[in-house]
């Protein structure tokens, strides 16, 4: 089940004193008795209760007042007082990936948003900047302050219609959703004849290169190259002396299929396998041919041309290598190649070890770095742990895979502003999908100055692992984003000095 929370504890306090029947404190005024320390200075202020007695000037929401009061738990107060404020209630959980399937045109004409002269550019609801959100095919983004300092601006169709609508995620979801399948025929013939809205964006190279291979009998898809790729190459001098310095097992690793390549080894290795299939083939798995007038000879894409040695990381979901992953070993600057690459236009569609998803265990890791994921799973800790190919690669499809039956869901980042903002990525998706109960109950989150690969070459993983910090930690900081640094965290007590939770 889903509750208002948001809507709940948006309503006045004072509303919600009357509901409530809190007995008036003799001191006069707004004041009130606390159900929490009985004293007789509770004010219902703006936004919340403060209490000025006992409880030394805490705060406390609508849903944390109604549950000490009425002795319930918050959920049960959250519905109870959703009903008496007339606010909806669903017993079906919200439709955020319904939502989500829409084009940003539709959604766009349903919200009657502003559309700025450039194509594609609207006005933003949110900050009013004058043609500052660009719409995507089911995405948004804002380059205006202060959307951009939140997520990097980039919003989903329930954030803009919160903005429209001045409401919360829940009421605008489901507000979306009936207004999209109400007439959803009759709102796309509108956005086809009215031209102030632009037509659907064109299907990339790729996505056309994919139909065709998807339509023709015994082409191969880009699980086929993937898999091609891996049983023609072998991991090499340089790519076991990189998992050698991180204290992988070597031997473990490429049965995991983990190859390299050194320079020059595509020129004979992977540049005669390419020639194997076809454009469309190349293309829908990543790696186009360059065009003539790019280069001397037409060949395939690669990264750094064969100039770089590369770390070739599989990204499995299953049985199904959902794509690879390339590591720069040498230099970015003297090679010219970026440290971490995917294949062009087809990053990875899972993360690595996606099948931790789907497992039933006591905690779920989901690691910032595939290969700090690795290592949390791999001899001898047998964690069950996913990596992300980088801070902000979560996507909401993920979180709806994990099962009930997980106790903690704990995210490993960075104390650098992506690692935290990743990480609230992350929390919000899962709030999102499984709702915010859900989410609540089993969030945890570590802030590590230095990576699971670091710990684990200097022996302090495993004590990190057994000590277990996320079972006794405090939820509050994990929900309040007001504090935008690492100061305010608890730290670990010795002699896992370093990491902070």
């Amino acid at each position: 089940m889903s509750l208002p929370w948001n809507e709940v504890n948006c309503a006045a306090p004072s509303r919600v004193a009357e509901i409530l029947e809190l007995p008036k404190s003799p001191v006069g005024g707004r004041k009130l008795y606390c159900p929490f320390c009985g004293g007789r200075n509770l004010a219902p202020l703006k936004r919340a209760f403060f209490c000025y007695s006992g409880c030394g000037g805490k705060a406390y929401s609508n849903v944390d007042t109604a549950s000490r009061h009425w002795g319930v738990p918050p959920a049960h107060a959250c519905r109870d007082l959703a009903r008496e404020l007339d606010i909806a209630c669903a017993d079906d959980p919200p439709p955020w990936r319904q939502v989500a399937e829409y084009s940003a045109d539709e959604v766009g004409h349903v919200l009657a948003l502003r559309p700025a002269e450039e194509r594609w550019m609207w006005h933003c609801p949110s900050c009013g900047g004058a043609g500052t959100l660009r719409s995507y095919r089911q995405r948004w983004r804002c380059s205006a302050e202060p959307c951009k300092t939140v997520q990097e601006g980039w919003k989903e169709h329930v954030d803009v219609a919160m903005a429209v609508w001045n409401t919360g995620p829940l009421d605008a979801c489901f507000r979306l959703h009936r207004l999209l399948t109400g007439n959803s025929q009759h709102t796309r013939d509108e956005i086809r004849a009215d031209p102030a809205f632009p037509s659907a964006e064109e299907p990339t190279e790729r996505d056309t290169a994919l139909a065709s291979v998807l339509a023709r009998p015994g082409a191969n898809p880009p699980e086929a190259v993937y898999r091609a790729i891996l049983a023609h190459l072998r991991l090499g001098p340089l790519g076991r002396a990189e998992l050698q310095r991180r204290r992988v097992d070597v031997e473990a690793a490429h049965a995991f299929g983990f190859r390299s390549t050194e320079p020059g080894e595509w020129e004979t290795r992977v540049l005669p396998l390419m020639a194997a299939f076809a454009d469309d083939e190349l293309t829908a798995a990543g790696f186009p041919r360059g065009s003539a007038a790019e280069k001397p000879r037409s060949r395939p894409w690669w990264p750094g041309w064969g100039r770089a040695p590369l770390l070739v990381i599989p990204i499995w979901d299953g049985l199904r290598l959902s794509s690879l992953r390339f590591r720069n070993l040498g230099d970015p600057v003297a090679t010219r190649c970026p440290r971490y690459n995917s294949p062009k236009g087809a990053p990875p569609d899972a993360p690595l070890r996606a099948d931790a998803l789907d497992r039933t265990t006591r905690a779920l890791h989901i690691v910032e770095g595939d290969l700090n994921g690795y290592v949390v799973a791999a001899e001898p800790y047998r964690g069950n742990a996913t990596g992300l190919a980088g801070a902000w690669t979560w996507d909401d499809a993920w979180a709806a895979r994990v099962p009930d039956d997980v106790d903690y869901v704990v995210g490993w980042f960075d104390t650098d502003t992506a690692g935290i903002k990743g990480a609230a990525k992350v929390r919000d998706s899962f709030a999102r999908m499984r709702g915010l109960d859900w989410a609540r109950r089993r969030w945890r989150r570590l802030l590590l100055f230095e990576d699971a690969c670091e710990l684990h070459r200097t022996y302090r993983l495993s004590r990190l692992l057994v000590q277990a910090p996320w079972v006794s930690q405090a939820l509050e900081p994990l929900w309040d984003d007001s504090d935008k640094t690492t100061a305010g965290l608890m730290a670990m007590p010795p002699p896992i000095d370093r990491v902070w939770i």
